[in-house]
């Protein structure tokens, strides 16, 4: 007699994971995420796995569930679209997981859709050397109808050499976090912020190549970027011509806590923005024959302050032309310590507010120079320690209000001393250059008294009667 023997399906049994306590079926286990492997994807580095990391990341974003790439080598030649709020794409933790781009084509990842947010991508390393191909390409106007939960980009690893960006953006709340940028050639750009991106944060990541670190621009009719943070960044730009960079009409845009360093012609680059912060950075650049931050004529409402600048030929220069001229700029706290021309070069400057500085780099054309190209400026300084070194540029035309500055010093007081019967005294007045204005308050029965011979180190005190007596006097530029 035959026994026929009915067993369950292995997938339907309940097991325990390894280090945990409570079994459960497989159906459940595997339910909970899309593995690029179910889709046949082979990840060896030679295969072709476009089609299987496309239908992927399609089932992922239709079932609302995790995609995940397990350690391999994965070659595309065509982009995985990410088009629905909710998608989780991930690979192997510490970089594993690399898919790399097999030719031309827009990028490795694109996403796009107005109403996209609360995406993420991780634990990716995304190679596009030796193709055009972008590694991820955010679309115009992603992510702004929602704009309540952010985009996610953390641990990743990008490397190109592309002429463009390893990574574009125009959409919105972006948070771009430890991350690993390769821009490996000085055409190629790490990250670049163009239109939209509002309230976006990249914050931690390490960026180092050839190519510059971040670009924030405007190259269409939409609106500019407002609100970014970028934050606690190292971004080493061998040879390239900048770090950060921003020409457009940007707003709020805070850059604080980052290592700038190794680009050749500037560290920050700011053209057209407004309200733009730079607290706690450092800044260092190959050469002396630069300028760490550099201030273009149609930068306004700009705070400078607690930053080191490290290496480089100019600290600060705000630059001017005919048409346009820096304005409302504070310049507070900073450390200039490697300054082989000067701290500062202000030209034209429509109110400048410099404060509380230190500069140790003795620079061989002092501390700061104003000039008045198109127009005298404005300037209040206060309570900064100078280098001694003389100025090689002063422009008298402009305004001034000195405080009390050591080093170069542009306000001075004190009393002088006539010890014996005398009608005349000749007083140091400390100051860098010939004053504007002396005043004299004579103490004793002095009679008429004026003051003559006004020049770069000294004026005279005059008096009509022959007595002892203290000169209180005040002296400024």
């Amino acid at each position: 007699m035959s026994v026929l023997h009915s067993r369950p399906s292995p997938v339907s049994s309940f097991v325990t994971a390894s280090g945990t306590t409570t079994p459960r079926r497989l159906t459940d286990r595997f339910a909970e995420e899309i593995n690029v492997k179910d889709f046949g994807a082979i990840g060896d580095g030679v295969a072709d796995d476009t089609a299987a990391l496309q239908a992927a990341a399609a089932a992922a974003q239709s079932l609302g569930r995790q995609w995940l790439a397990p350690a391999g080598r994965y070659k595309v030649s065509a982009p995985i679209p990410v088009t629905t709020s909710g998608a989780s794409l991930g690979g192997a933790p510490g970089g594993l997981t690399t898919i790399f781009a097999a030719g031309n084509f827009t990028a490795v990842f694109t996403l796009s859709g107005t109403a996209l947010e609360a995406t993420s991508i991780s634990d990716i390393k995304i190679d596009t050397s030796g193709t055009t191909t972008q590694c991820i390409n955010v679309a115009l106007a992603t992510n702004t109808v929602s704009g309540t939960r952010p985009l996610r980009f953390e641990r990743l690893w990008l490397y190109g050499d592309l002429p463009g960006a390893l990574f574009y953006s125009a959409g919105n709340l972006l948070s771009i976090k430890g991350c690993t940028f390769g821009p490996n050639s000085p055409n190629t750009v790490a990250l670049h912020m163009d239109m939209w991106n509002l309230n976006n944060i990249v914050e931690g990541n390490d960026i180092m190549g050839a190519g510059p670190g971040v670009h924030i621009s405007k190259s269409g009719s939409d609106v500019a970027p407002q609100g970014i943070d970028i934050l606690g960044n190292k971004i080493v730009s061998f040879g390239a011509a900048y770090n950060i960079k921003i020409d457009c009409a940007a707003e709020e845009i805070v850059i604080a806590k980052n290592i700038c360093d190794q680009a050749l012609t500037t560290a920050v680059d700011l053209a057209l923005a407004y309200q733009t912060t730079l607290e706690g950075n450092w800044f260092g650049l190959q050469g002396t024959a630069n300028i760490a931050v550099t201030l273009h004529e149609t930068t306004s409402q700009v705070e400078v302050s607690g930053n080191t600048f490290g290496p480089c030929g100019i600290g600060l220069a705000a630059l001017a032309t005919a048409s346009s001229r820096v304005s409302s700029v504070g310049i507070h706290g900073n450390q200039f310590a490697g300054c082989a021309e000067s701290a500062l070069q202000l030209d034209s400057v429509l109110g400048a507010t410099i404060t509380g500085n230190k500069d140790t780099s003795s620079s061989a054309n002092g501390s700061w120079v104003t000039l008045a190209t198109y127009g005298p400026g404005k300037y209040t300084f206060d309570n900064s320690n100078w280098s001694t070194n003389g100025l090689a540029a002063f422009d008298p035309t402009s305004s001034y209000r000195f405080g009390n500055d050591t080093g170069i010093v542009g306000r001075n007081r004190g009393k002088a001393v006539v010890s014996s019967a005398a009608t005349s005294v000749t007083i140091n007045h400390g100051l860098f250059t010939t004053p504007s204005c002396v005043r004299v308050s004579p103490e004793g029965n002095t009679g008429a008294f004026f003051v003559s011979a006004i020049g770069g180190t000294s004026f005279t005190v005059t008096w009509s009667n022959s007595i002892a007596c203290n000169i209180h006097w005040d002296a400024e530029v």
